[in-house]
């Protein structure tokens, strides 16, 4: 849902429009081609742009959190926000993602890799001793056959689109301190 709302409102996940939806500086952006490939792809990189594309598409406004990191020089920093997409009606949060690192630098001037986000949610009280089990039917969507081509026609249409768009040489640019790679 997330990659089609990025392909259908392309002024609005395409940095370099005047619609862009994030307007504070400090934010990175990769092109337009590079944040549709790395939403249809497994293991590619998460940026704050796709936050706003995962609202809309859920149609939940929820809280963006980045722990301060003095290593960072992130006191204060633009990615702990409420992220509202674009549709979405401004509310109070209904969840807590936070970007965090999976290792903690040895030397305190090391800075901090931030390589993953983490959901945090309130946790529900009916039955808190129960696991969950993730072997049973017990769900409401149906997975995917092997004959779904849906995953195929979005990655199809995000070639076209890189193959449409400019070529940027971001060799010199090192990526914002909040890319995450999706595992």
């Amino acid at each position: 849902m997330t990659a089609i709302k990025i392909i259908d409102n392309r002024r609005l996940y395409d940095a370099s429009s005047t619609d862009f939806v994030i307007s504070d500086p400090r934010i990175a952006s990769a092109s337009y081609a590079s944040v549709l490939n790395h939403m249809l792809h497994d293991g590619q990189y998460v940026e704050m742009i796709h936050l706003y594309a995962i609202s809309a598409a859920l149609n939940v406004a929820f809280q963006s959190y980045a722990p301060p990191s003095p290593s960072l020089g992130l006191l204060d920093s633009p990615y702990t926000c409420v992220v509202v997409g674009c549709g979405v009606k401004i509310s109070a949060p209904r969840f807590t993602v936070m970007w965090t690192s999976t290792t903690v630098p040895s030397d305190s001037n090391e800075a901090l890799d931030i390589n993953h986000v983490v959901l945090l949610a309130k946790r529900s009280t009916s039955s808190p001793e129960q696991p969950v089990n993730c072997d049973t039917d017990d769900y409401d969507v149906e997975p995917l056959q092997e004959d779904d081509r849906t995953c195929d026609y979005l990655a199809l249409a995000a070639d076209s689109f890189a193959a449409a768009d400019p070529v940027q040489d971001n060799s010199e640019i090192a990526p914002p301190p909040t890319s995450i790679r999706r595992t």
